[in-house]
C-alpha cells in the first residue's frame, strides 16, 4: 500500500477531523455521535409466541379480507390474550405476509407517528414471506401496520416479547 491519493481523507479516529485539510468533517461528527449516544434504557420481556392478529380472520380488529395497500390501519396490541401490558412502550415481533396480490411491502410504525419510508418487510406476489421485527407502540398501545405498492395482502403479527422504560 502505497500513500494516501491526493485529496483523500485522512481523518483522526474519534474527533472526525480531516489531518490533511485541517477541516471537520460534520457526517463523521454526526455518525461518531450517533453511535456512542445510548438508546433510552428499556427492559425486553420475552412471552411465548402469541398471534395478535391475523387479517385472514374474522376478529376483534379484523374482518377476514386482506390490508388494502395505501390505506393504514391500527391494530391494538395490549392487553388481550397475549400478554403485552398497557405500559408496552414497543413489541418484538413476527410478521408474515400472506396472498399478497402484487409486489410491496409492509410498514409497521407507532400509531400517530408519521408512515416510514422504509419497508419492515417487501414481498412479492403470491409468496408467503415473515421477518422479525421490533415496533414501536402509540397511544393506547396501537401499531400501524400498512402496504405499499398496489393491490392487497393478508398480515399476520405474532408477538414475542415487549419494552418497558
Amino acid at each position: 500500500m502505497g500513500a494516501p491519493a491526493a485529496g483523500a481523507l485522512d481523518v483522526t479516529p474519534g474527533t472526525g477531523w480531516d489531518r490533511n485539510a485541517g477541516r471537520g468533517i460534520v457526517m463523521a461528527n454526526a455518525a461518531a455521535s450517533a453511535l456512542t449516544s445510548a438508546p433510552p434504557p428499556a427492559d425486553l420481556y420475552t412471552l411465548p409466541p402469541c398471534r395478535v392478529f391475523d387479517t385472514r380472520l374474522v376478529g376483534a380488529e379484523t374482518t377476514g379480507a386482506p390490508l388494502v395497500c395505501g390505506t393504514t390501519y391500527d391494530f391494538t396490541m395490549v392487553g388481550g390474550t397475549c400478554g403485552v401490558p398497557s405500559g408496552a412502550k414497543a413489541i418484538s415481533l413476527n410478521v408474515t405476509v400472506a396472498s399478497p396480490s402484487a409486489q410491496g411491502g409492509v410498514l409497521l410504525f407507532a400509531s400517530g407517528a408519521p408512515v416510514p419510508l422504509t419497508s419492515t418487510l417487501p414481498y412479492v406476489k403470491g409468496l408467503t414471506v415473515a421477518n422479525n421485527a421490533v415496533a414501536s407502540l402509540g397511544a393506547g398501545g396501537k401499531l400501524s401496520v400498512r402496504c405499499t405498492g398496489s393491490g392487497t395482502t393478508h398480515v399476520l403479527i405474532d408477538v414475542n416479547g415487549y419494552f418497558l422504560e
